[in-house]
C-alpha cells in the first residue's frame, strides 16, 4: 500500500480537537497533515514524497562510492517474517550549520505502528540508492532528497513516521505526520 495521492491524504484535524482516545498520550507535536507538506522541526524541514511497503531495497554495498563506475546496486530483500518500509522525503537544512542527513545522530527519523511500537531507520541508509553519503554534509538553507527504510515485522500495520533534530546537541520533541491510511 502506498500512501501518496489525494485519497490516501491523512484528514486534518480541527484545531483543539484531540484524536487520541482517553487514557492515551499523543506525541508531542503530531500532525494530521497532507503528504507534500513541509513539516519543521528546530532547523530541518522534512516533505514526505512517498511512503510504501516495498519487497526489495536498492543498496549499493560494492565499497565503492555511489556514481563510480564500480558501485554495484543489487536489491535487497526483508529478512523473514519482515518487510521494508520506504519512505522518500525532502530534506531542508533550515539551521545555521551543515548536517550530515544519511549518517550520523543530527535527524532522528522513527516510524510508528498501530501498536505504537517504534522501528529505527535501517543501518547504513546512505547504501540505499540515490541517497547522500555517508559525512555529505547539507549546507544552511539547501534541500537534498532522502529515502528512509525501516524493518519492520510481516504484521505490522504503520500509522505514522516521526522525526527530530538533534544538530545542536540538543535533543528536541519528535515531530509526528500521521499517515491517512494504515500502511500494511
Amino acid at each position: 500500500m502506498t500512501a501518496e495521492t489525494p485519497e490516501n491524504e491523512p484528514t486534518p484535524t480541527p484545531p483543539g480537537k484531540d484524536q487520541t482516545p482517553a487514557g492515551e498520550s499523543e506525541p508531542e507535536n503530531s500532525r494530521n497533515e497532507k503528504i507534500g507538506q513541509k513539516f519543521v522541526n528546530d532547523g530541518v524541514a522534512i516533505t514526505i514524497a512517498k511512503a510504501e511497503i516495498v519487497e526489495t531495497i536498492p543498496m549499493n554495498r560494492s565499497g565503492y562510492e555511489q556514481g563510480d563506475a564500480m558501485a554495484k546496486i543489487t536489491d535487497e530483500k526483508a529478512e523473514k517474517g519482515g518487510k521494508f518500509l520506504r519512505v522518500d522525503t525532502r530534506v531542508e537544512n533550515m539551521s545555521s550549520t551543515s548536517m550530515d542527513v544519511a549518517c550520523g545522530w543530527q535527524t532522528v527519523t522513527k516510524t510508528v505502528d498501530s501498536q505504537k511500537r517504534e522501528f529505527d531507520v535501517i543501518d547504513d541508509i546512505y547504501d540505499l540508492e540515490k541517497n547522500p553519503g555517508c559525512m555529505d554534509k547539507l549546507q544552511p538553507g539547501l534541500a537534498v532528497d532522502m529515502s528512509y527504510v525501516y524493518l519492520v515485522p510481516e504484521d505490522a500495520a504503520i500509522t505514522s513516521f516521526k522525526f527530530r533534530n538533534s544538530n545542536d546537541g540538543e535533543e528536541s520533541d519528535y515531530t509526528t505526520i500521521n499517515f491517512s491510511q494504515t500502511l500494511k
